[in-house]
């Protein structure tokens, strides 16, 4: 898959993402304007914000990852030698593919026994099924991302070693 179409897709995710995220604040504000002035929050707040969160967060990882903008530790990796940084960036990408590959398989898995079992929010009677599939869609388009970024970053270092 080419890296243009890799980085649309998740800027489309990031998109949906941002506003889930508007939906959140929205709610948010009746439920306490609710609150605060009729003594009356709005039902199912919670439920919503919590499903609202990992919709967000798994939408947005492919994005953030494009631009390398996950939280990192780098004092000591700046301090080594730049064949080690190479070597360490491509060991983390191996490992983060892994585990973003297992993540996405395993919420896939996960999502057809919450289907098969029938389960949903106890107050508004939303089912899981729906958001765990949109997680395990996130996880493989955040693998995407990493295929991608790692790719590019051997592509770089190959040229480097031509000139």
């Amino acid at each position: 898959m080419e890296r243009r179409l890799i980085f649309k897709l998740n800027t489309i995710l990031n998109y949906i993402g941002i506003a889930v995220m508007l939906f959140v604040m929205m709610i948010t504000v009746i439920d306490i304007s609710g609150r605060y002035f009729f003594n009356r929050p709005l039902a199912g707040t919670m439920e919503l914000t919590e499903l609202s969160l990992v919709i967000i967060v798994y939408l947005t990882l492919g994005y953030a990852e494009h631009f390398h903008e996950h939280v990192v530790i780098d004092t000591i990796y700046n301090l080594m030698p730049r064949n080690i940084q190479k070597f360490m960036y491509i060991l983390g990408s191996l490992i983060s593919l892994v585990t973003a590959v297992l993540l996405s398989y395993y919420l896939y898995l996960y999502a057809g026994k919450v289907v098969a079992g029938g389960y949903k929010t106890g107050v508004l009677g939303i089912r899981y099924y729906p958001v765990i599939y949109i997680a395990s869609a996130g996880a493989a388009c955040y693998a995407l991302a990493i295929i991608s970024n790692l790719c590019e970053f051997i592509k770089k270092e190959g040229n480097d070693k031509q000139l």
